[in-house]
Parts: C-alpha cells; structure tokens; sequence
C-alpha cells in the first residue's frame, strides 16, 4: 500500500469500517472540475466520492434518509450537491463532506434533479411536481420559481453561458428559461406518443413553420414567451412522449432531449428547431443524456440493454457502445477533459471507460450490505444474510464459517433460528415459500408454500413445532412444520399481512397487516379475541412484558404500544434519523433500536428512558438482534460488517465480521483489529476517514493477526468456556429444566441489573441455599431492586461488576414457557372441583418476630427450626400438581410479589391487566397487611411443598371447568411467613395467564 496508515494500537475500533462502495442502484454521478475524484448518488441514500485514479472510496456523505437520485460538483470544486427522495437537496464542502445546508425542495413522489451555475453560487432543481427553482446557496433561500410545466419536471441543466436554464418535462416538452427574470424563452415538443406511432418516430418536428429570426428575442425581454412549435392538437393529446432527459451543448446553441419511447432529439436553442435525431437499431429507449465538454460527442443510455451508447452529435449516428454493466446504467458523467466516461448502474457499480477506444478502465464497487441476521439459542453462532455471497452460519469465538445454506437467495427478509437450534427458516422479499433448511449441514429440509401467493412474514413457534407466516393479500396462515401442512388459517385482516409474532406459550399469535390492525389470536380455535388499531403499522413482536405493536411515521420515528391497553410505552427517535430495526431483551424490558444514521439506541421501555448508545457503524442499522443471554448486542450494517456490543457497557467486543465485495469476507478481533479468519483482501478495503491537511481522506489500517485464543483447557470465564465448546456444542441442559428445554434469559438495565434462567450460574438444587448464602454474607449481597421474569436477583459488589460473573439464578422454568398439560387431579377428588384447602390462621411461630441487621442467616436458621416444630407428620398429603407446573406457579408469583414490592404501575397493568379501579382495590389490601408492600417476599422454591399448619406454603387446586389452577400462596418477610395469602388464578391460554384474585390478611 502507498498510502499512510495506522497500526491497530492507535484507531479506536469504532472508527474503522469498510470502504467498498455502494449497495443498491446508482442514480447520480458527477466528476470533480479537477477530474481526479468521481462523486456518486445511489440508492442505498448515500453519496460516495471515489478517487478516479485507484478506484477506491475515499468518504460518504451520509444524512439523507432516502434515495439519492442526483448529485452535482460545483464548477468552481469547493462544493457538493445531492437531492434525494426524502425531498431536500443538500449542500456539502467538497473538501471535508461536512454538510453546509438543507433545501427543502418540496415536490412530491420519486426523481430528482440538481444543476449547478456555473458561478457556483446557485443550484437549479425540480423534485417530482411541475416547477422548478433556483437556490442561492449562500442564503439557502429560493429565488427563483419557475413553473409553466402541466407535468412534473424529470431534468433539467444550466446553459454554459449562464444565461439561461432548461427543464424537461413529463408534459413532453422542454422548456428555456431566462435566468435574470424567470422568464420562458422557448419551449420544444410534444412529440406525437409512441401508442400513436409505434415506430416511435414522428410525423413532423415541432419546429416553428415560419422562418424566425436566427437570434431570437432580446434575452431578458418582458412578455410572453417565443413559442418554438404549432399550437395545434398535439399538444392537447394526452398521448405524448414524456421527455426524460436534457443536456446543454458546451456552446450553449444547442439542448439535447431524450424521450420515454423514441430515440433522443437535437434542438437549437434558439429557435427550437431540430436539429438532428439520434438513429440506431436497438436503442430507441433512452432516459438520460450527456453533452461531452469539447462538444463533440453525446452519450446516453440504453433501457432496453445494460449498456451506454456514444453518438456524434452532429450526424446522430453511433459511434460505440459501451458495454459490461449487469443491469440499467441509469447514470452517466464525462470527465471535465473528455477523454473519460463515467457510467452508473443499477448493478451497484461505476465503471470508468476511455471515452476513445470505448475500454473499461476501473470498477468502482459494489459494496455487500448484512441484510438480515440471527443469533443461535445457545449464543455460540449467528446466521447471517447479505447482499453479495451466500448466507452463512459462523463460529462467533473463531470467526470461522460453520455452515453455507443451500436454497438460498439475494434479498432476504427474515433468518432465524428455531428454539432448539437446529433448524434454520429463510424467508426471501416476494417469495412463495419459506425454507427450512438443518442447521447443522445447511441442507434444504422442506419448503412451506403458498402456491403463487407472496410469504410476507415468518415466525417459529416457542416449542418449533409450528411456523406462522402472512401469505397473499390478507391471510396468516399456521404451519406444522413437521408435515408442511396448513393447521389453521387466519382469516380476518383485509390487506397483506407483514409482521407476526407468538406469545412465550404458544397459546396466542400476533399479526399486523397494512389495512392499520394488529390482531391477537386464538392458536386453537383460529378467532381473533382483540384487536390493536393505528396507522403505519411496522412490526409486531411480543415480549415478556406483553404484546407489543411498533408503528412508524413518515419523520422516521418509532412508536411502541401495549397491543392489550393501547397505551403508548417507548418513542424510538434518532435525532433526526429514520428507524430502521428493533429487537428487545430476552426480559422484555429494554429495546434496542438501529437508525440510517448507523446508531443503535437501547431504550428501558418501563422508564421510557434512553439507557444506551452503540455508535461504529458508518451507515444504517439494518439488523439489531441481543444475545440469548442478554448480556450483548449484535448489529449489522449496510456499511458490509456486523458487530457485537457489550449490552451493559455499550463497548465494542468479541468478532467483527467484514463482507467484501466478492463474497468472501474477513473475522477480525474487535480489540486489536488483527485477522482472525478469513479473506486476507480485507485490508484493501479497511479504513477510517480523517482529514489531512485540510482534505478529507481515507487512512488504511496496517494488516495483523489477531492473537491466538485461550486455550480450552487453561483457565477461563463461563462465558469463554461456553464459547469454546464450538458450533457444534448443545448445552447440557440442568435436571430440573421444563419439557421443552427452552433457555429463557432476564438481564435488567445497563448498571449490572438482571438475572438469568436456569443453566446459566448455579445448578438448580443448591440455587436456594447460595441465596441463602449471599443474604448471610451480608444483607447488601443482595440487590432489593433487582427485577427479571422470575425476581431472581444478582450478587453486587466486587464480583458482579467482574466480567463474566455469574449469575445466580432461579431453578425455576420462566412462566412464559410452553405449558404441560396438568395432571388428573387426587384420586379423592372430583374432577372440575376447586378444592382449596381452608385458610389457616396464623401460629405464634408464623409470626416469628423479625429480625434486621446482619441476622438474616440466623433468621432463615430460625425460621427452619420452628418449621420443623409445627411440620405436619409423616402422613402430610402431597402437593396437588406436578412438578413442572408447580416451579412455573412459583417462578410467576415470585415475580408478581417482585412487582408489588417496587410497586411498578406499567408492569401491573401491561403483564396483569391491573390498573384503575382494580389498582385502587389492591392498594387497599396491600394497606391491610402486617408488613409493607416494599418489603414483601416469598420463600425459597425448595420450601413450596412444605406443608404447615394444614396447608403447603404454595396451595395449588384444579381451576372450576380446567384449563388452568387456583393459587393460594403465603407472603413473606425478612425469611418469615407474614400470616398474609395470595390468590391468584393460573390460565395459560388466558391473555393474562397470572390473574390475580385478591390479598388475605
């Protein structure tokens, strides 16, 4: 490498990104006055200016939040324009890309066009409606409006002499403005349709029949304007060629137009004449035009190939094609001394050409985009799809590829993991059928069809049994995914579904479609039981915390709601940037949100309160997806890597993933920057932009190997030994895990807040005795603010903050997981009976008398002797239920206890339907009891089937009619029973499966 660049000690990883081009369509291209750099407009919303002699990017002017359709470069080299479909047009310093000013061009629906004066002190442009107007780029104000088009303007281009404008116009003709006054000169056109014509040539010109004097009027006269054509019916025809595109001769006598269906025309712009048109067998569609700057060539396009066509523009023959672009070259620029062509295409790529033997020079681009992205339940691998190369699965600790997936195709919409992890569903935009493909080999396994209707969204369900996915123009349709059969249909949406989502149990489905309704479902019976409406509908997903609806608006910001109470929780707004993914913790109570401007934001959705940023990505966040253990965050980006964040701290970690324009790509280690895996070719694309000597540039990074990793066998945290078990490696689920093994993940807010579900810290036998433990030690060992699904708390101090401690952790399965069926109840019972057993009054040794400080050791100790004082005899009658239903009661009390103690309003009412009248009446029962609501608990899990004083500590019987069971629970304090019950009902398929009942005291 000839130029300078950095060693991996001195960049902050951050800063470093892939320079390699753009990933969608080129819609504008201009060279600097110098010819030494190429400034292009794409698609993708970025603007990229390119060193002409190397091929390679130099920066990006990133900031608009849609397609840019044009870019210009003054005539005097200082500045930069672009114009985008987000309806501005912006002014940047050509030496620095800093963004001088906004236009709010206006206009409506897609196009857009930019010409600079040649004093470079104004910018001509039209964005999608009838009028054009001139800016004076020092004020940012319009002083000029001109507006005597009946159609939208497409082109239009500023005369060399600076005296004069024209624009073209879908109304067919092309008009010449005078400058000073903004007054029409002349107009040319229509032309006669192709619908009339179908040779696509016309009768006669639009010349006027008199003769006219060869100078024209006085330039700036006051009056109508000189009227270059016969007014007669073609001009009222509504069937006239739409003229496309316009260019200035350099000596400014003559225009240019090209048409939507004839071949392009040369007018004299001073009596509106034509000239000559262009002949050629092939291609006689043509959209855009460019006038050589020594006059003595024209270059256009071709729509109907992928080639660019040179002409002589004084006999209109052709003089060379240009070809070996893909697809459309919708752009076109010669360089300022004419020996150069530079060609913009819809296959991502600038190609530069001699502009004398018609050979290509240099291939600036295209660039690879992570298109869609996820992480596998075990944490150990990621699926990743992308624009360029196939979709891959890779090891996240050695950066190695384990698996390419077979059957796959470019723009994917959805990639995800079933719960056990070892299928994969592959979801493509405007497919007829989702792939469901081994994780393990990549081999297609089966295809869920629709049969000649789009799939629009894809969902597993929690146990993988079944997949949902909108299909056609308004149903969603339940698979078996076993079979490849439709097991329910959805009917009742009246546009395309386009997001769906299961609850954590399987019982219910959410769907959102176009027609404004998001839908919540019965999975047994089909019906819809609610109903969520609001306009622009994104997404739908539901947490732990609920169903939520994610609704967008056209500024780019984001809406979360409560699908249940309709209530607003979280605004996703980037400052100006447009949303563009999201992804919630596996708790349910942050969410992580990607914007264009390359930003994700971590939002706590109870607070609605920003908690967090990841800022490295140079361009938008297109997947942001948390760890199954909470504890990071991936992204992947537009600017071709994707990342992993340290989720409390918000510092970049673990592997960065490059994709390069060939398909092939590069695993670096984010702290040193060296290569772990992959392609060496990743240095010829990795860099920073700086300024040097007043000029922004781009600074390579030195090529290094990353370090070797830790040996398996010496010593590591938890999180390095999981990681080095491989791609391969299933984790031993704990003995006590539920029937369906799903690893369900609580991590609080940034600040080491959290907790995580059984497997994941201590076995599950001893998880009550280190709680016990940690409460002797000290009575601060514990957090009393700590939240997650199940109460579970984190050790604090030392320890917790280390990186890698564990977590302790309840033994308990989530209460969102799949539930079994409940067992038959006692043989001495009837069925469909509630048999709750009578409330028992208090003992003196229920209402030991509590103890603080330091005691609390000896308090449980105390609490033991007395139990085993009073404990029933030998002959006590086993708990009803079994034990899986008895942990998830348990684990779904402790949280609501967890809930009343820190007193969290929006829990009550989003997770337990609790709020108005219903919150009045529990404050009331919560007044009643012994102790204060703050400092509620309840007892270890092991303690639930201890069964005193004619009752166990936690009380289950048959809900009336089945489906579910009536709780009734002890409260504690300070390791005591407070004498106080809770009931509550449990009905999974409920909408509220914990429904509380009431307070006993």
């Amino acid at each position: 490498m000839t130029e300078p660049s950095e060693t991996s000690e001195s960049i902050d990883p951050r800063e470093v990104s892939l320079y390699t081009g753009h990933f969608d369509g080129l819609w504008g291209l201009a060279w600097s006055p110098d010819g030494s750099r190429i400034l292009s407009g794409s698609h993708d919303g970025t603007a990229r200016v390119w060193d002409a002699a190397t091929g390679r990017e130099v920066f990006a002017l990133t900031g608009h939040s849609m397609s840019v359709n044009a870019v210009a470069w003054s005539p005097d080299g200082s500045h930069l324009a672009t114009s985008s479909e987000d309806h501005t047009a912006r002014v940047w310093d050509a030496a620095t890309g800093e963004h001088l000013l906004t236009l709010e061009v206006g206009g409506e629906g897609v196009g857009g066009a930019l010409a600079w004066s040649p004093d470079s002190t104004r910018l001509l442009t039209h964005f999608g409606d009838a009028e054009a107007r001139i800016w004076d780029t020092a004020t940012g104000q319009a002083v000029r409006t001109l507006a005597e088009h009946t159609s939208k303007v497409t082109a239009v281009a500023w005369s060399p002499d600076r005296t004069r404008v024209a624009t073209a116009s879908d109304d067919g003709t092309a008009r010449v403005w005078d400058v000073t006054t903004g007054t029409g000169l002349l107009h040319v056109g229509p032309l006669p349709g192709a619908a009339a014509h179908p040779d696509g040539n016309p009768t006669g010109t639009n010349a006027q029949d008199d003769a006219q004097d060869p100078h024209g009027p006085a330039e700036g006269a006051a009056g109508a304007e000189d009227v270059r054509h016969t007014e007669n019916a073609t001009e009222d025809a509504e069937d006239v060629e739409p003229m496309t595109g316009i260019a200035w001769s350099p000596d400014s006598r003559h225009l240019i137009t090209a048409f939507d269906g004839t071949l392009p025309r040369v007018w004299d712009a001073v009596t509106g004449e034509e000239v000559v048109s262009l002949t050629s067998p092939g291609t006689d569609l043509v959209s855009t035009v460019a006038w050589s700057p020594d006059g003595t060539r024209v270059l256009t396009d071709n729509l109907r190939a992928a080639t660019a066509h040179v002409w002589d523009p004084v006999t209109g023959t052709e003089q060379m094609a240009l070809s070996g672009h893909d697809t459309w070259a919708c752009s076109l620029a010669w360089s300022p001394d004419s020996t150069r062509v530079a060609t913009g295409s819809y296959d991502r790529t600038v190609r530069v050409w001699d502009a004398a033997t018609g050979q290509a020079l240099a291939v600036l681009g295209p660039g690879c985009s992570v298109e869609t992205a996820s992480w596998s339940p075990d944490g150990t691998r990621v699926v990743v799809g992308t624009t360029v190369g196939p979709t891959r699965v890779w090891d996240l600790t050695t950066g190695e590829t384990a698996v390419d997936l077979e059957a796959t195709s470019g723009e994917l919409s959805t990639v995800s993991w079933s719960p056990d992890g070892t299928r994969l569903a592959v979801d493509s935009y405007y497919s007829e059928s989702v792939a469901v493909l081994d994780a393990a080999t990549g081999r297609l396994e089966r295809s869920l069809g629709a049969r000649s209707a789009a799939v629009n969204a894809f969902a597993w369900s929690p146990d993988g049994s079944r997949a949902l996915t909108g299909v056609g123009l308004d149903l969603a349709v339940v698979w078996d995914v076993g079979t490849g059969e439709v097991a329910l249909r959805l009917e009742g949406h009246h546009d395309v579904v386009t997001s769906v989502a299961w609850s954590p149990n399987g019982a219910r489905v959410l769907t959102a479609s176009q027609d404004g309704t998001a839908q919540i479902w019965d999975t047994t019976t089909g019906q819809a039981v609610h109903t969520f409406s609001h306009d622009w509908l994104r997404e739908v997903v539901w947490t732990r915390g609920g169903p939520r609806v994610v609704t967008g608006s056209r500024e780019g910001i984001g809406h979360v709601w409560d699908a249940i109470t309709g209530g607003e929780l979280v605004t996703l707004a980037g400052d100006g940037a447009m949303l563009r993914s999201f992804s919630w913790s596996p708790d349910g109570k942050r969410v992580a949100a990607g914007f264009n401007d390359g930003t994700v934001r971590v939002w706590d959705e109870v607070a609605g309160t920003e908690v967090l940023r990841l800022e490295g990505h140079r361009f938008g966040i297109t997947t942001v997806q948390w760890s199954p253990d909470g504890t990071r965050v991936l992204t992947g980006s537009e600017d071709g890597t994707l990342r992993l964040w340290d989720a409390a701290t918000g510092e970049a970690t673990g592997i960065m993933l490059c994709f390069l324009p060939d398909g092939q790509a590069a695993a670096l280690d984010t702290a040193t920057l060296g290569l772990r895996a992959g392609s060496q070719a990743v240095w010829d694309y990795l860099g920073r932009s700086v300024l040097a000597d007043g000029q922004r540039t781009r600074l390579p990074v030195e090529p290094s190997q990353a370090p070797p990793l830790p040996s398996p066998q010496g010593q590591s945290s938890p999180s390095q030994e999981e990681d080095a078990q491989g791609p391969g490696h299933i984790p031993q689920e704990p003995a006590a895990a539920d029937a369906g093994g799903h690893d369900l993940t609580d991590v609080g807010a940034p600040g080491g807040e959290g907790s995580t579900s059984e497997g994941t810290g201590a076995a599950a036998g001893t998880q009550a005795g280190i709680l016990a433990e940690a409460e002797a030690a000290s009575p601060d060992a514990v957090r009393p603010d700590a939240v997650g699904s199940q109460a579970s708390r984190v050790t604090a101090g030392a320890q917790a903050d280390q990186p890698g401690a564990p977590f302790i952790t309840s033994s308990a399965p989530g209460p969102w997981d799949v539930i079994p069926v409940i067992d038959s109840p006692d043989p001495g019972r009837q069925a469909g009976t509630a048999a709750t057993p009578p409330l028992a009054g208090p003992t003196d040794q229920d209402q030991a008398e509590p103890v603080t400080g330091s005691a609390t050791g000896l308090r449980v100790e105390e609490q033991q002797a007395e139990d085993r004082q009073v404990e029933t005899p030998t002959q006590a009658p086993a708990p009803w239920g079994d034990p899986t239903l008895r942990r998830q009661v348990h684990a779904e009390v402790e949280e609501f206890v967890a809930v009343l103690a820190r007193r969290d309003l929006y829990e009550l009412a989003s997770r337990y339907g609790i709020s108005g009248d219903p919150l009045a009446a529990l404050d009331q029962q919560l007044e009643r009891l012994p102790v204060p609501a703050s400092e509620l608990e309840l007892y270890p899990l092991e303690r639930a089937d201890d069964y005193v004083n004619d009752h166990h500590r936690l009380t289950l019987s048959e809900l009336d009619g089945g489906g579910g069971a009536v709780i009734e629970s002890e409260l504690w304090h300070n390791g005591a029973d407070t004498g106080a019950r809770l009931v509550a009902h449990w009905v999974p398929m409920g909408i509220f499966q914990f429904d509380f009942r009431e307070l006993r005291s």
